[in-house]
Order: structure tokens, then sequence, then C-alpha cells
């Protein structure tokens, strides 16, 4: 079953129809405020979301990461999607595939080889935000008033706290949940599942070589023989 570390409280910060907008909270807590930006013509608008994340635990602690994991795997990225998608009209955040071929398993059963894992938050369309609301939503917000050209230049930015940015060619060893389902893997808790290795010249991340591991966000350091010890 996939574990929900991360609970958010998301606030869209712009694009209505007109100016004064009262403030409105749906069911999946998007608020607009009063000083909501209208969408001005003939430019890409990009709104950002306003994300407030609070954690089932210490998530800056590697060892209450680890442990929770249901994987920990070596991972070498092929690319990243520039655009995230909704799961379902009821997760409230999107998530970004991020295309990885997997080079070790370190903790947990999983097959090597090309994969995807998907990570919490990062930009959809207009249109996206607006499939996944509900028609009281989209009225009071005026986005059923907006043109083609407006819908099509305009994307809410969910890349809150926590997001990490995967660079193409670069390793990692990642912190994974399984959906029991659909067998998808995701971050559970983003970049603070995120780690890479101190010692640039190790040619493997296995634990027998005890080799050490510093987090992407927080310089926290665990070894990969404390992470077999965890499971």
């Amino acid at each position: 079953m996939l574990k929900q570390i991360i609970f958010t409280s998301i606030t869209i910060l712009g694009l209505t129809a007109c100016t004064n907008t009262e403030n409105m909270t749906s069911e999946n807590n998007a608020e607009i405020p009063e000083d909501s930006v209208a969408f001005e013509k003939n430019e890409k608008e990009i709104i950002p979301v306003d994300i407030e994340n609070s954690w089932a635990f210490d998530v800056s602690q590697p060892e209450e990461i680890f442990k929770d994991a249901e994987l920990a795997v070596a991972i070498r990225v092929n690319s990243v999607n520039e655009m995230g998608f909704f799961i379902d009209p009821e997760s409230g955040t999107p998530v970004t595939p991020i295309h990885v071929e997997i080079i070790e398993v370190l903790a947990g059963k999983i097959s090597s080889g090309e994969t995807a894992i998907y990570q919490w938050g990062g930009l959809v369309s207009a249109r996206q935000e607006i499939e996944i609301s509900d028609p009281e939503r989209v009225r009071k917000y005026g986005w059923d008033k907006l043109t083609d050209e407006e819908l099509d230049q305009t994307y809410f930015d969910y890349k809150g706290e926590g997001y990490f940015t995967f660079i193409p060619g670069n390793e990692y060893v990642v912190a994974l949940q399984q959906d029991e389902f659909t067998g998808d893997l995701y971050l559970g808790a983003n970049g603070y599942d995120v780690f890479i290795r101190l010692e640039n010249n190790t040619t493997s991340f296995s634990s027998s070589n005890d080799t050490i591991l510093t987090n992407v966000l927080t310089d926290n350091e665990i070894t990969t023989y404390e992470i077999d010890s965890l499971q």
C-alpha cells in the first residue's frame, strides 16, 4: 500500500477571470486569495501554488526516511517530464514522472532496469486544473470565462517545499514507496528521499562498501550499511 508521508494545504495564488474574487476554499483546500493576479493576454502565465507541508515523522532525519521506506535503490536519471499530472480528482497535488534506470537495490525487492518514479508536485496546465475541479469551483473562480488562448498559456506551479530538480545523467540513491495495486514507485517526501554519494569515486552503492550518502536538501548523512541495518 502506498503510504502518504506528506499532508498538504494548497493555496492557488492567481488566475482569475476578474480581479475582485472572494476567498473560496475548495474540497482539496485550494484557496484563491482576494489579491489574485488577473490573467494578462499574450503573456505566458505561471501561477505559483503555495503548499504548506506537515509530515508524519521528522523527514530531515535520514534514518527515519529509510526506516519508513519500502525500497531503497540507486538510480541513474534518464529524463524528467516537463509536465506533471493529477493521479485522480481527489489527490489535490499532481505528480511528475522521472524516468530512471535502477542500477542497484540497497533494500527491498525490485528488479533492476528502466522504470519511472513519481515526485509529488510539478507543473500542470490550467486545463488540467479545471478537469479535476467541480463545476461550482470553476464558475466561482471564473475559469469558465477564460479563452482557449488563455487556457493554453496558463500553468500552475506546484513545486513547493522539498521539490527536487533531478538532473538527467546523474546518479542518486532514493527511498521509495510502492503502490500495492499499480506497482508505481513514489518519493513519499520528495527531496528528503533523495541522496547523493559523498565519495564520488565509489563504484558501487552496496552496503559492503559502507558508502556515505548525503541528503540533497539537508546535507544530513547516512551510510549504506546503516540503511541495510534499518530494514
